[in-house]
């Protein structure tokens, strides 16, 4: 019996299949000069989203280890490591940017939207 997907994005990652080409194209576009290592690791990637045993937050997890990979890879090499690495790199902060956690409530406010508190009268 297989453990039940906690993202509720889930049955539409799982129709991911019926899109081949669009998934070669992707795979194309981005990992024409990679390793088989990195092929591997988003074909693993793509059939754990369409089973259903991977969710969006495992990703994230992903992408997190990866662009912190990549600073430090920054870091020690230079700042000048590459238009590729830097392209990466900022589709991988702005996936992690547009993430919510699956634990946050949709009512909450943001905190640009909640109500601030009034300063207390300056003294001059």
């Amino acid at each position: 019996m297989r453990d039940a997907p906690c993202d509720d994005s889930s049955p539409a990652l799982r129709q991911l299949g019926a899109h081949t080409n669009l998934i070669r194209q992707v795979q194309k576009q981005f990992l024409t000069d990679a390793g088989p290592e990195a092929n591997k690791k988003f074909d693993d990637l793509l059939s754990g989203l369409m089973s259903g045993k991977l969710t969006v937050d495992d990703l994230r997890t992903e992408a997190r280890s990866a662009a912190d990979q990549l600073r430090a890879l920054k870091r020690d090499s230079g700042e000048d490591s590459g238009f590729a690495a830097d392209a990466y790199l900022a589709i991988l902060d702005q996936f992690l940017k547009g993430a919510t956690p699956a634990t946050s409530a949709t009512n909450a406010p943001t905190p640009s939207s909640a109500p601030k508190p009034r300063p207390a009268a300056q003294q001059e």
